[in-house]
């Protein structure tokens, strides 16, 4: 799930990021009101959240400029949560996030739901609730970050993905295009879904990006 996140309390709303990717959630920030729609337009987000620590500022504007853009998703605002003080070096949430995380939660599950709860790609079949995947039936054990990728793989079967299009939805806004990362995680995902099997999924299109294709 990737979301995009306006606040221009950049500092705690980092901190809600870190939160979030823990939770296998993609997010970028965005302070700005009028960036808003712009970067939307750029990127496929599954949802928009609005006003995280700042209640009710410009979020009217912001859902009426997302409509005259004729962006379609989802938005939801948090004006009742309070900044947290402090952020617990352990992966737990803070307690300020747990109602932010359980409506992510219901939504991701409600999205996934209407969308069919398992996606079948050839011997791949990957379940987006449980973030299990399994190929010929044999359950393969992935990170976060390598479940992201491979998911973004099976929606997007048959497709030349480029590396931009990876970064952004993979990563996030502020991904470092000079680091050799997207093909690490390609070569990680590589040795858990295609070691071992004669047919390979993953392809590398030379010069354009890579591709899952089943033949």
């Amino acid at each position: 799930m990737k979301v995009l996140l306006f606040d221009k309390n950049s500092v705690e709303a980092s901190k809600i990021i870190k939160n979030l990717e823990d939770l296998n959630i993609n997010a970028d920030l965005v302070s700005d009101r009028d960036d808003v729609s712009q970067i939307a337009k750029k990127t496929a987000y599954d949802l928009i959240v609005l006003g995280i620590f700042l209640p009710g500022i410009e979020e009217t504007e912001i859902i009426a400029d997302l409509m005259a853009q004729e962006i379609t998703t989802p938005v939801i605002c948090f004006p009742q949560i309070p900044a947290p003080h402090d952020f617990p070096n352990s992966h737990s949430p803070s307690e300020a996030l747990i109602p932010l995380l359980t409506k992510l939660q219901l939504i991701l599950s409600a999205t996934e739901g209407s969308r069919g709860a398992r996606i079948t790609f050839g011997p791949l079949i990957l379940d987006p609730i449980s973030h299990k995947v399994w190929r010929n039936n044999k359950e393969i054990s992935l990170t976060p970050k390598e479940y992201t990728l491979l998911e973004f793989f099976i929606r997007h079967p048959n497709q030349i993905l480029t590396r931009t299009m990876i970064a952004n939805h993979v990563w996030n806004q502020n991904f470092d295009f000079f680091t050799n990362v997207i093909d690490v995680y390609i070569n990680y995902l590589r040795k858990k879904i295609d070691f071992g099997y004669e047919k390979k999924l993953i392809h590398t299109v030379r010069g354009k990006g890579y591709i899952l294709k089943d033949e």
